[in-house]
């Protein structure tokens, strides 16, 4: 797969016990979501946890809030996955779901888009600090219209 398995092994010492069939069922299921093989070097190599994680409760809650949360469609999840890998990660309850109110609560509009522009908003682990620094430059703006995050996902105030 393209992974530097000395350095996955450091990262995630539970791969010694994990068994081949549980690492092909993880393979498996992230084909399933349209994530293809080519990717899996810069995937497993950025967060080889996922190589150990259970499938019902931490992969698939992963895909359903992308899907029902940021409205990616199915065909898509390859494309976000690519840009943040640390997205499969994250959990959905108490990372993800919270990082998403903050930024709603913010004022942030067409966050269906946030998986394809700046996913690290939702991954990073302060979130606050990130959208401090966006906050100051909308103060120095002229225009609240001058303030976008990646074309897309814009703040209102």
């Amino acid at each position: 797969m393209g992974v530097d398995s000395s350095k996955a092994l450091s990262q995630n010492p539970c791969l010694h016990t994990t068994s081949l069939h549980t690492i092909h069922s993880i393979i498996t299921f992230l084909q399933s979501k349209g994530i293809h093989q080519k990717d899996f070097a810069r995937i497993f190599g950025m967060c080889p946890t996922i190589l150990t994680s259970d499938i019902k409760s931490q992969l698939n809650p992963i895909f359903n809030f992308l899907s029902n949360d940021l409205g990616v469609s199915e065909h898509n999840f390859r494309r976000v996955i690519n840009k943040c890998p640390r997205l499969l990660v994250c959990s959905v309850k108490d990372q993800l779901k919270p990082a998403l109110f903050y930024l709603q609560r913010l004022g942030f509009t067409g966050l269906h888009h946030l998986a394809y522009q700046d996913p690290i908003l939702l991954v990073s682990s302060n979130t606050q600090a990130l959208l401090s620094d966006k906050s100051r430059i909308l103060k120095n703006r002229s225009s609240p219209n001058d303030f976008e995050v990646s074309r897309t996902i814009h703040f209102q105030h």
